[in-house]
């Protein structure tokens, strides 16, 4: 097994990442999230290993294969530009991405400042969100994949089957949204995917031009925000209530995707 270590670090390659913020409003209050959007393969991001803590790179070069690897950097470089956006703290090596007992990302050694980070990435996409968390956000991007359908299909109920069959979509692409809506609000939940899926339920589920709007039956407070990505899809699930600008997020997903519409940005 290659064994990496720190060297100095480098740029990705123009083209390949994007930064922005979504702004968070809220009746009283309007929080900020930053994002960092990466398009890249190992190769390529193997210069950022100088952005990974001690820890993480230890973690790293244990992963038994060059695939998780790549998956292992793309969350976590763009989850660590994200943070340092967000915070202010630029010495990215200084703090790490922890794992909590059901693995989802924990910030350690980032001071005083209250934030929450959430990952995901497929193929050689990767995203994160850091947020205050005062404010939640779920994140899940998927590969709009023919050969899933069928193990989709067995965590869909009638109900929304139903509402699939509304929206006059390609079967793939209607049953990867549905998964990535559910992914996200369990990454809320912080339990993982380790419940019957009945009880996070899609409940409403509207096309508004080039986004997907959608609520659930047993957790009313949240809604979520669908939107593709060439041969992806991505879902972003927040409370209710607030109303995001999500403008940034959606010209950098056209920047580094091609062939991605346009559509609204303040649902």
């Amino acid at each position: 097994m290659k064994e990496y270590i720190r060297k100095k670090s480098s740029n990705l390659k123009n083209g390949t990442y994007e930064k922005g913020s979504i702004s968070l409003q809220r009746k009283e209050v309007v929080y900020e999230a930053r994002f960092c959007l990466i398009n890249s393969t190992l190769p390529d991001l193997i210069p950022q290993l100088p952005l990974l803590h001690p820890r993480e790179l230890t973690y790293f070069n244990n992963l038994p294969s060059d695939l998780r690897k790549q998956s292992y950097l793309l969350g976590r470089v763009a989850a660590k530009q994200a943070i340092a956006d967000l915070t202010g703290v630029h010495d990215m090596a200084a703090f790490y991405i922890d794992f909590g007992i059901f693995n989802f990302p924990v910030i350690k050694n980032i001071g005083n400042h209250n934030v929450q980070v959430c990952i995901s990435h497929c193929d050689n996409i990767g995203i994160a969100i850091a947020y205050p968390e005062e404010h939640p956000l779920g994140i899940d991007i998927e590969e709009i994949n023919h050969s899933t359908l069928s193990a989709l299909e067995t965590v869909i109920t009638d109900h929304e089957t139903s509402l699939l069959t509304g929206i006059k979509e390609d079967a793939a692409f209607s049953h990867g949204m549905l998964w990535t809506i559910k992914e996200a609000l369990s990454k809320i939940l912080r339990t993982g995917l380790m419940f019957d899926f009945k009880q996070i339920e899609v409940d409403i589920l509207e096309k508004k031009e080039h986004i997907y709007l959608s609520s659930f039956r047993h957790f009313a407070q949240y809604k979520a925000i669908s939107f593709p990505m060439s041969q992806h899809i991505c879902s972003l699930v927040l409370p209710r209530n607030t109303t995001a600008d999500i403008s940034m997020l959606q010209r950098s997903i056209r920047h580094i995707i091609p062939g991605i519409k346009s559509g609204p940005s303040m649902p």
